[in-house]
């Protein structure tokens, strides 16, 4: 049975999801399509906007379907203690859509969750079997909130390097050679040591 909160796959005769916790209800009925497993296993069926194969396990996800449980697992008073299931290793193949047959973009769910998922931008993303339980479980972890701080983290350093070196051109230090210059902008500390003057004077001594 797959759990409507985390869409794991449960044992038969499970109560409870053994991924997140929550109650186990009756599935509704799969509803047959046209669309084809990109692993090659036949039609998939349709729950809502998952589309499943019972063969593999593997699920296609709508961006909007996607949206939604990224929104509903992002919550704060839902964190997965639960150490997720690591998805099994397979060789790089790229698979194309169920929906448009175009061939689909292998890439990290969330750029630092470990899960390669399969990505048409336009129809939804592939989960092999296992991959979305994983990626839902680091959601859930603030997976998404570490990689956004890191960013703007990555940004503001990017920001005080250019700041700095735009000050030293300003301090009209053009005396400085190309290879003294060089070694400045090497040092790991660079922009924030540039925040004072002394820090400046302190560069220039250490050459």
């Amino acid at each position: 049975m797959r759990c409507a909160a985390c869409m794991t796959l449960n044992a038969v005769g499970e109560e409870k999801c053994v991924q997140c916790g929550a109650a186990l209800e009756l599935e509704a009925e799969p509803v047959p399509t046209k669309l084809l497993c990109p692993r090659g296993c036949g039609a998939l069926s349709a729950l809502a906007e998952v589309f499943e194969c019972e063969r593999c396990g593997g699920v296609f996800v709508t961006n909007a379907m996607l949206a939604e449980l990224v929104t509903r697992h992002r919550s704060k008073d839902r964190r997965s203690s639960i150490t997720p299931p690591s998805p099994a290793p397979d060789p790089v193949v790229y698979i194309p859509c169920p929906s448009c047959n175009v061939r689909m973009n292998r890439t990290i769910f969330g750029r630092a969750s470990g899960v390669i998922v399969d990505v048409c931008k336009t129809h939804g993303t592939w989960f092999d079997a296992r991959e979305l339980t994983a990626s839902l479980a680091f959601v859930e972890r603030g997976g998404l909130e570490l990689v956004a701080k890191r960013d703007a983290q990555r940004k503001a350093d990017e920001a005080r390097a250019r700041d700095a070196e735009r000050r030293i051109e300003e301090l009209g230090l053009d005396r400085l050679t190309q290879t003294g210059a060089s070694r400045i902008r090497d040092q790991p500390d660079f922009a924030s040591r540039l925040d004072s003057l002394q820090g400046l004077l302190d560069i220039l001594i250490s050459l």
